[in-house]
């Protein structure tokens, strides 16, 4: 069945939560069935589309008071249908336009359209807003850093009010609302001062934002700090604990009674033994410790004694070397 179009009338495809600005280009998908039949039927024709968004996202089969009142004409790049009957499609945004009037039929949608005329005059008062709205775009790159480097070109080398607006809002995170309120106003000067305010109210989120962040990491940053030197304490109170074993036992035996033939160049041996690390392979220190005799009393090394042969009394003092590494 030939469909026959009236003067500005075109196909019409609701779109859900997503906004469509003219000199975008923009990828989506369709499944709906009166979306894909006018999708179908505008490109048997050579006609463009009419993207809009809906007003809630939960309603499946919009009509005219479930869309938004303006939306954008935009013609076809590309189209593929997929194996579970969705199409893939590839638009350019062209003009802006309003609503008139709707045909709604079971096969597609159709609407009568009015375009946006721009103001192509740019008058000292709309490049005075022009270059507040580019200054805002700039200090918004400054702080996110997340818009592309081409998209910076375009909207630096934006000639007309509308272009600047349109590259701004279409390219950056904006709320769904505040695009559309961009998309609906007809004033190019109101516009770039809508255009201006919303773009500052993102940089003072944005901001708040990183002041947060940069607040978080912060913490984070201390309390793995913190951590980091409570196990290095740990571990350097283990080696302080290990190596304060021996000047322990030599206080204890300085506390002790000492036996006058006692050798003197004890002390500077455990002192020496002391110094060395306990597990250091290559340096393996003899440690000397003393055990007791069978009379209680704490036995310090001394010369060698020569043996005793015959019946020559055994030597007063013994003393037990043990070699510990």
């Amino acid at each position: 069945m030939k469909i026959l179009l009236k003067k500005n009338e075109l196909f019409m495809v609701p779109l859900k939560d997503l906004v469509v600005f003219p000199r975008m280009v923009v990828p989506f998908f369709v499944g709906r069935r009166r979306s894909v039949a006018s999708v179908e039927a505008a490109s048997r024709l050579g006609k463009p589309l009419f993207l809009v968004t809906q007003n809630k996202g939960g309603v499946e089969d919009p009509g005219e008071k479930d869309v938004h009142g303006a939306g954008t004409i935009a013609r076809i790049l590309q189209m593929m249908k997929l194996a579970d009957g969705k199409i893939r499609l590839l638009v350019e945004g062209t003009e802006r336009a309003v609503i008139q009037s709707c045909t709604q039929s079971a096969e597609a949608l159709r609407v009568v359209v009015s375009p946006i005329r721009e103001a192509r005059e740019v008058t000292p008062r709309l490049s005075a807003l022009m270059r507040t709205a580019l200054a805002q775009f700039t200090r918004y790159n400054e702080i996110s850093r997340k818009v592309p480097p081409e998209t910076v070109s375009a909207v630096e080398s934006a000639e007309t009010p509308d272009a600047l607006v349109d590259l701004i809002a279409g390219n950056l995170p904006l709320k769904v609302e505040s695009k559309l309120e961009l998309l609906a106003v007809q004033d190019s000067a109101l516009r770039l001062e809508r255009c201006a305010a919303v773009v500052a109210a993102e940089i003072e989120v944005l901001s708040l934002e990183q002041e947060i962040t940069n607040k978080v990491r912060r913490k984070l940053e201390k309390s793995q700090k913190d951590y980091f030197l409570n196990e290095q304490m740990k571990e350097i109170q283990k080696e302080l604990g290990a190596r304060a074993r021996i000047p322990q036992a030599r206080g204890s035996w300085r506390r002790s009674s000492r036996p006058r033939d006692c050798p003197p160049r004890w002390p500077r041996r455990a002192k020496r033994s002391s110094s060395a690390w306990p597990g250091c392979s290559p340096c393996r220190r003899s440690r000397l410790f003393f055990a007791p005799t069978s009379s209680g009393s704490a036995t310090f090394p001394g010369p060698r004694q020569p043996r005793m042969t015959g019946t020559s009394p055994t030597p007063a003092t013994s003393w037990t070397r043990i070699t510990t590494t």
